[in-house]
């Protein structure tokens, strides 16, 4: 851009991505004289992905607009285990054990068990100093947030009979106010850049568990929602709508090399901590059908491809 005319820059981020925080016990084998083993969900590591798209001109401000998307699975490990007449597998509300020494206990997190998370923001920023060396400015804004978690599984006695568990925590579009602070400095050719950010989304929250009991083959059982034999009737044993309010704080830093006056190539890191987030109910043995909550850690490393112009 020449003098007096704005900038504009877009920024593309594959990030690797670590999920942290929501780890429920989904899962407890209790065995005679043996304690009880618990069984926790994991939740996989992931390539999310970041679009930045800013406009400065000459002057003190610059807006833009800034958007993430975050898609996983979640799983827990399968267990198989011969009954033998004393072991009882617990998942949610369910309780299996049989006296046939034939038989197996049986539990498994389904396919369609997910977390699908996104963020978009649209930024101002103000200058505060600027120098050849580096400056400092704010920036502020309105975020719009996303964050849907689905749970299914199955437990029982396989192939005699079972439970199926269908929890979710899904959410409309929240949204709220962002302000933060960032930095730049020349380090090793390039710009090393950090930035601190604080928003707090507001919305409503559907939270829903159902549940259901089967007996014969498990196959029929292990598939989507809309897939299951006609005759399977669950229960809804949570229904409800919660409103919410969820704090993100969010750290980034990165630093990129100019290969030229319109290409850039970087790499960075990035945090961010999503606290209080209202996550599917009635998935832990014994939970029933109190309401819980967990700070969702992301922690995320990243390359960049920015282009000016």
């Amino acid at each position: 851009a020449g003098a007096g005319d704005a900038e504009w820059s877009i920024k593309l981020k594959p990030i690797y991505t670590q999920i942290s925080g929501h780890d429920p016990q989904v899962l407890a084998i209790a065995g005679a004289g043996a304690g009880t083993e618990t069984i926790r969900l994991d939740t996989e590591s992931t390539l999310a992905s970041r679009l930045e798209i800013v406009r400065r001109g000459s002057g003190k401000w610059g807006f833009g607009l800034d958007f993430l998307w975050v898609e996983t699975k979640q799983k827990a490990a399968e267990s198989r285990s011969p009954s033998g007449g004393e072991l009882g597998f617990a998942a949610g509300d369910f309780l299996f054990s049989s006296a046939d020494p034939s038989d197996t206990l049986f539990f498994s997190t389904l396919e369609d068990t997910v977390i699908n998370m996104w963020t978009f923001d649209l930024l101002a920023f103000r200058e505060l100093s600027s120098s050849e060396k580096g400056g400092w400015e704010l920036l502020f804004g309105l975020r719009s947030a996303d964050f849907d978690n689905d749970y299914r599984s199955v437990v029982g006695v396989f192939d005699v009979e079972g439970g199926r568990i269908d929890a979710s925590s899904n959410y409309g579009r929240m949204t709220g106010a962002l302000v933060g602070i960032a930095g730049r400095t020349r380090f090793a050719g390039g710009w090393l850049k950090g930035s601190l950010r604080q928003s707090v989304v507001f919305g409503e929250a559907e939270l829903s568990n159902m549940t259901g009991e089967f007996t014969g083959p498990f196959e029929p059982y292990l598939h989507g929602f809309e897939d299951l034999p006609e005759d399977y009737m669950p229960v809804q044993q949570v229904h409800e709508l919660k409103d919410v309010s969820i704090p993100i704080t969010e750290l980034r830093v990165d630093w990129s090399y100019p290969l030229s006056d319109a290409i850039a190539l970087g790499v960075g890191a990035e945090t961010s901590i999503w606290f209080g987030v209202p996550v599917p109910p009635g998935v832990s043995p014994g939970e029933g059908t109190t309401l819980s909550e967990a700070d969702i850690t992301l922690l995320g490393l990243f390359g960049t491809l920015r282009f000016t112009f």
